[in-house]
């Protein structure tokens, strides 16, 4: 069962590039390939890997430094471009037996602006070598390797799209801003992982200390016969500390998915917003900022008892989604951080 849930989680990882951020398309594609159904994919399902971090000192921490890399291969005149992705991955969890993959590249030829995530597929022309098996000290459940890629795929791969202004090709998204939308959701999954693991760990743990001692001295219905090592304080507390810790890491990690789920939505209906509006980059980021004061002003009627507010002030602003989506936004920026940083390292300890 572990196996099977770590394996779970990778593909979804793999996955989520494409779930946050990708085209109605691909995620139609994809989405339905993870679960098929016979009378639509013929029952083929896919694996999925996530490639971001790279053989190089530091990437994995450092997500803006990229050496993978992306250009035009063949753009012929009314036709759609094919791109030449070259990737070389390390750590890379699901990688023994994943089919398709998410990458992030940075470009290499002007005529492609900025990073990107773009989906690779095993039946893709070129080279899509899996790896060795890479050694490990901690997970030992996932299947991790150190994979090679060098691969044509179409543009239609960029994940979420992209457009054409100058003979240039710009992506909707560059491969931070999908990053960012991922990792926030991941984060909590991961946290709540450690919350199962010390849980779980709570029955086996009071069976072993209660059963020490059967077989040798102390018969059945003394304290020793009975509650074995658990007779001590010291080691009742111990499994206190542990059992708390797993209860009180899982109501932060159900609370931070509770607040996604809420805000998932907002988001979507921010990103309609800014759509709309013809707003991307720099002038989406001021737009948003435009209206913190706003925000502010509603956090401030919050505090106040309902009846020493302007209700009507109050309900205005409680109303609109980008602020909703403000407010929300704010406290899964601590939310998610807190819980993946204290479930995992508090809960290891």
């Amino acid at each position: 069962m572990p196996e099977r849930r770590t394996c779970s989680l990778a593909g979804n990882l793999g996955l989520a590039p494409i779930h946050e951020r990708g085209t109605p398309e691909q995620r139609q594609k994809y989405m339905s390939m993870a679960a098929p159904s016979a009378a639509v994919t013929g029952g083929k399902q896919i694996r999925a890997a996530f490639a971001l971090t790279e053989p190089i000192p530091f990437v994995g921490v450092e997500t803006g430094m990229l050496s993978g890399k992306v250009r035009i291969a063949e753009w012929k005149e009314g036709q759609e471009p094919l791109l030449q992705v070259d990737k070389r991955g390390r750590f890379i969890t699901n990688m023994g037996f994943a089919d398709v993959v998410t990458v992030a590249v940075d470009s290499d030829d002007p005529r492609i602006k900025g990073s990107c995530m773009v989906i690779l597929e095993e039946t893709d022309p070129g080279t899509f070598d899996r790896g060795i098996p890479t050694k490990k000290l901690v997970h030992q459940l996932s299947s991790t390797r150190d994979p090679i890629f060098n691969m044509r795929v179409p543009a239609s791969r960029i994940i979420g799209g992209y457009s054409v202004k100058d003979g240039v090709i710009i992506p909707n998204y560059s491969h931070s801003e999908i990053i960012e939308a991922v990792f926030r959701r991941t984060r909590v999954t991961v946290g709540l992982m450690t919350s199962a693991k010390l849980l779980s760990a709570i029955e086996p743990v009071i069976m072993y200390q209660r059963r020490r001692f059967r077989g040798g001295e102390g018969a059945p219905g003394t304290p020793r016969y009975e509650l074995g090592l658990q007779q001590k304080e010291d080691v009742l507390h111990r499994l206190i500390d542990v059992w708390a810790t797993g209860e009180a890491s899982a109501s932060l990690g159900f609370a931070a998915a509770r607040l996604f789920d809420t805000l998932d939505p907002l988001e979507k209906q921010k990103d309609q917003y800014l759509a709309a509006n013809n707003l991307s980059g720099r002038a989406a980021f001021k737009a948003l900022a435009a209206r913190h004061t706003d925000t502010l002003e509603l956090l401030a009627l919050s505090a106040k008892p309902a009846g020493r507010r302007d209700e009507e002030r109050f309900g205005v602003l409680d109303q609109d989604a980008i602020i909703k989506f403000l407010v929300l936004d704010s406290l899964a920026n601590v939310l998610c951080p807190a819980c993946k940083l204290w479930n995992t390292g508090h809960g290891q300890t």
